[in-house]
């Protein structure tokens, strides 16, 4: 314990770095979703090719992602860039499946129903879809 209270600002400083680290691919990740998770939805055919895109992507051990990443994206192994970008690659993969069944989950009766009223398609999701999906998504 003395070790925390003679190091706190060091200690302060990591989390917040840790923080940040883990915080940012989970925005990326999810920002990015979205649209990816609405064609997974909305059109059958581009869903079985970006799920699977997903599948493989998750499936790339994390240590050889980290080794690789650099030679793609031009940064040092230890870059924060380079475990941003492989953080946000996982969380990707992760959520465009979750995104496509939280959209998918939504009954057609509403969809039809907004559609009648005269929501334009965009208004639709903004205003239907992604409010009656967010329980899924979260």
């Amino acid at each position: 314990m003395s070790f925390l209270w003679s190091n706190l600002g060091q200690v302060w400083n990591l989390t917040v770095y840790h923080v940040w680290l883990s915080a940012l691919p989970i925005v990326i990740g999810f920002v990015l979703s979205l649209p990816i998770g609405w064609l997974a939805n909305r059109y059958r055919l581009s869903r079985g090719v970006l799920l699977t895109v997903g599948g493989i992507l998750y499936a790339i051990p994390s240590l050889p992602l980290f080794f690789a990443m650099p030679a793609l994206i031009g940064t040092q192994i230890l870059s924060p860039i380079n475990v941003v970008v492989a953080l946000s690659i996982y969380a990707l993969a992760l959520m465009v499946r979750t995104t496509a069944d939280a959209l998918g989950s939504v009954p057609g009766d509403v969809l039809q129903s907004a559609t009648a009223v005269g929501f334009s398609a965009w208004r639709r999701f903004w205003s239907v879809e992604l409010p009656l999906a967010g329980p899924v998504l979260l």
